[in-house]
This record gives structure tokens, sequence and C-alpha cells, in this order.
């Protein structure tokens, strides 16, 4: 019932802070997907910061596997492209 509920979580969370992603796979076919865009800076010290993009998307269990974002695709946010690095699922 949780994994109902989580859903629900998302499909409000991308309502109001989700926007269009082009996801341009390493290996297949592009293409679009909503998600979260974040692109926060933080202060190291005092001559240096650091900007932590990250993109969130639901990955729900109807989705096609062709359509997630896996490490070493290029996604398109906002104009910018950016390169993913890293997978890290939210454990739900």
């Amino acid at each position: 019932m949780y994994k109902e509920h989580v859903e629900m979580a998302w499909k409000s969370l991308l309502s109001v802070f989700g926007e269009t992603i082009k996801v341009y796979p390493k290996y297949g076919k592009g293409f679009t997907t909503e998600g979260v865009f974040r692109d926060e800076s933080e202060k190291i010290g005092p001559d240096f910061s650091s900007t932590q993009v990250r993109v969130g998307c639901p990955y729900f269990k109807y989705m096609p596997k062709k359509s997630k974002i896996r490490v070493g695709d290029r996604v398109c946010v906002r104009g910018n492209i950016y390169i993913t690095e890293e997978k890290i699922p939210d454990g739900h």
C-alpha cells in the first residue's frame, strides 16, 4: 500500500516542481520525461563554492526500462546539458 502513496506523492511533487527533461541515452533512442531539477550552490571556503546538480525522476513499476535515466546518459534541463554520474535510489 505504501507504494501507491509514494506514487501519489511523486505525482503531486511533479505537478508543482516538475519540468520536462530531455534524455539522450548513452545507448538507444532519446526521450523526454518529467522530473525535479535542483542546482544548489554551496560555499566551501572563502574563495570556493560548489554546485551540486540533481535530477529527481520517478520510476514507477509500469514505466518501460527504455525510459529510465542511467549513469552516463546526457540530460538537457533549462537549455543546459549534463552527464549523469551517479544513480542514488531514494529507498522507495
